[in-house]
């Protein structure tokens, strides 16, 4: 039937033609939306991808902050001893007396006008608040420290140093450390794990300050190593590392305590001696100033004189 032949044999070039029309369309309609998309496009190995498509990568302000440096004792110790000049200073409870506060209670506490005052003099008078790693570092390492060091440390762990405290160390650009009795870690009064990470995060050093704040020169051995080891376990399993800070309840402290407290990994430990000498051949009996709620602002001067 030669009529159909013709018929197919017209059809044919006719059905490319419809294709290679199909194709130019598609190809300009798929140009176009490229085009389009270009701006919020990105090329990964040579392939576009929609960022949408991509896992968003956290802000700098969702990123944890973690400032922990592995340290440990060198091998061969300074010799002779490494000995600097170095003020701590002990607070405790910073902000208002309580209704019927015991004598205690009003001798351990600062208010924050007075605590602002005295990191205000510190900043003013060119003193430079130091961590408890740089101190580790000038004791062990021969790393200097900045002129006119100092080291601020408040004790026990209690409430009012994250909301009283923490905003004026923060405004001044000051480290501080924060001696935890994790026994105590949130009960009323006290600070709980979520604010203790914060403060970490604001370039705060955690130390231990026993899990129930006894004198450890006179339990026995087992409540010493209860009260030396879990504390750091404790905190250590919060904050993600391990403790190296640690301040003796009371002051109290003795040889067993010292042999104990470096079984435990602890390299730096604060007391309640007075003075501002620190040694590389006593690096776990730190000498402190205690600030009182009488000692005030001539009081602090006075001290830094000495």
């Amino acid at each position: 039937m030669p009529q159909l032949s013709a018929i197919a044999s017209l059809a044919r070039p006719a059905g490319k033609l419809m294709a290679a029309c199909l194709l130019v369309f598609l190809a300009a309609a798929l140009s176009g939306a490229q085009k389009q998309d270009k701006a919020s496009s990105i090329t990964t190995g040579g392939i576009v991808m929609n960022p949408s498509l991509l896992p968003v990568a956290p802000s700098p302000a969702e990123t944890p902050v973690n400032h922990f440096e592995t340290l440990a004792f060198p091998p061969a110790l300074p010799h002779p001893a490494k000995r600097l000049t170095v003020p701590i200073f002990m607070f405790h409870h910073i902000g208002d007396l309580p209704a019927g506060a015991d004598a205690v209670r009003r001798d351990l506490t600062v208010s924050a006008a007075d605590f602002d005052a005295q990191l205000g003099y510190l900043k003013s008078a060119g003193y430079h608040p130091v961590t408890q790693t740089q101190l580790f570092k000038a004791l062990f390492m021969g790393v200097g420290l900045p002129a006119k060091p100092v080291l601020i440390t408040l004790d026990d762990g209690y409430l009012d140093i994250f909301t009283r405290a923490l905003p004026i160390l923060v405004k001044y650009d000051f480290p501080a450390t924060f001696y935890i009795i994790t026994g105590k870690v949130g009960t009323p009064g006290y600070l709980n794990w979520e604010q203790i990470g914060v403060m970490e995060k604001d370039g705060m050093d955690i130390g231990s300050h026993t899990v129930n704040h006894l004198d450890l020169s006179i339990v026995s051995t087992a409540v010493l190593e209860h009260e030396l080891g879990d504390s750091a376990k404790a905190i250590s399993a919060h904050l993600g590392h391990p403790v190296y800070w640690f301040c003796y309840p009371s002051g109290g402290f003795n040889t067993r305590v010292l042999k104990v407290e470096k079984a435990d990994g602890y390299l730096l430990a604060a007391t309640e001696r007075w003075g501002d000498q620190q040694s590389s051949d006593a690096p776990l009996a730190l000498s402190r100033y205690r600030i009182r709620n009488t000692t005030g602002l001539e009081g602090f001067k006075a001290i830094l004189r000495l």
